[in-house]
């Protein structure tokens, strides 16, 4: 149960009562704090570097969707940090260098020291998008950090990058997407229409379409010089609207991506991975910007596929840009069925969803387009 504050009950604040001054930094690593815009925490921005955030930062990483550091569990990530052998998760693969202060740790053998090791190097070659989701980005979870690094590709892309990477404004100022399904449609409708003169903007004015006044037809006229230019501009084109080129990345979340690389603790320590051999470069087989044949479209797994593991139909299905949910709803474009399929193939039906089967989803992969 979620408490709700309803009001203040200011008759019972003490007179010497002050406004609280959240901090601008953080208390133990200094690193600047942020408050995203419709959230109620301020975060400290020290990341993979903060004392505070250290333990629970290194387990992420080494944690099975992420690094899967076999061995590495918890209670250990704890060990080797009290004990002083590691303060980021870019430590772990200085470790074989202390091998005998491993071994004297508690409840740790030569034999199991061996294991560690041999699975902290193995966990170098992990995809770059597990390592994007190892590193811990506010907001940024299995999903998101595969679109980050199918989308940059580099380490070195995603540390340059900028907010208008993510986002841009487009269309014209003024235009809502009433005003510019308004516009489109008076045009659509009004096929002989002519104009005919030098004052476009008060022609523009003058045919009275809801929200196309002087200043919104000053602004069209800026971009579009005739009337035959504008006939071809489409809604979409029309309407002042922000607009997401990376997948899933609005204002917000977007900045949580760009203040975690423009701080240099973090910085350093994806520097020390990279040093240490860790993947910072999307694989070669990653379809590249711009050739997402799938993107937009919503899939959910259920039963067992003959031709391949639920796991690796949804990394298939992810490579040509394909969301895959865990859960069916009106939003679902496709239900790929194996034997066995229980409730979601009975809940796909009933909200007629597209369902297929193992030889259809084959078939897709295959054509990389939508059935």
């Amino acid at each position: 149960m979620i408490p709700e504050v309803v009001s203040v009950v200011l008759d019972r604040r003490p007179a010497d009562s002050e406004p609280y001054t959240f901090p601008t930094h953080c208390p133990v690593c200094d690193s600047e704090t942020v408050k995203p815009e419709g959230e109620a925490a301020t975060r400290c921005t020290g990341g993979l570097s903060c004392p505070a955030q250290r333990k629970n930062a290194i387990k992420h990483f080494a944690s099975r969707r992420a690094m899967d550091i076999d061995g590495l569990g918890d209670k250990l990530v704890e060990q080797l940090v009290d004990e002083g052998l590691i303060e980021s998760a870019a430590d772990l693969y200085e470790l074989a260098s202390k091998r005998d202060e491993l071994v004297a740790l508690e409840r740790m053998a030569e034999k199991s020291v061996d294991n560690l090791i041999a699975a902290i190097e193995v966990s170098k070659s992990r995809p770059f998008e597990r390592v994007v989701f190892g590193l811990g980005i506010p907001g940024v979870g299995e999903e998101m950090a595969r679109v980050l690094a199918n989308h940059f590709h580099t380490i070195e892309s995603l540390e340059k990058a900028v907010l208008t990477d993510f986002v841009e404004s487009g269309g014209i100022k003024g235009v809502g997407r009433k005003g510019a399904e308004a516009l489109v449609g008076y045009l659509e409708s009004n096929p002989g229409l002519k104009f005919e003169g030098n004052h476009f903007i008060p022609f523009l004015a003058d045919l009275k379409i809801k929200g196309v006044g002087i200043k919104v037809a000053e602004a069209i006229a800026a971009r579009y010089a005739t009337l035959t230019e504008l006939r071809e501009a489409s809604v979409d084109e029309l309407e002042n609207a922000k607009r997401v080129k990376v997948p899933g990345f609005a204002e917000v979340s977007a900045s949580n991506v760009i203040t975690f690389f423009h701080q240099q603790h973090n910085l350093d320590v994806i520097e020390k991975l990279a040093t240490a051999g860790v993947t910072m470069v999307a694989e070669e087989s990653k379809q590249p910007v711009g050739e997402l044949p799938l993107e937009g479209l919503v899939f959910v797994l259920t039963g067992t596929l003959e031709s391949m593991s639920r796991n690796e139909a949804k990394k298939k299905l992810q490579l040509l840009g394909a969301k895959v949910t865990g859960s069916v709803s009106k939003r679902t474009d496709y239900v790929v069925a194996g034997s066995e399929a229980g409730s979601k193939l009975v809940k796909a039906e009933a909200l007629s969803v597209k369902v297929i089967g193992d030889d259809e989803l084959q078939e897709l992969l295959r054509s990389k387009k939508e059935l």
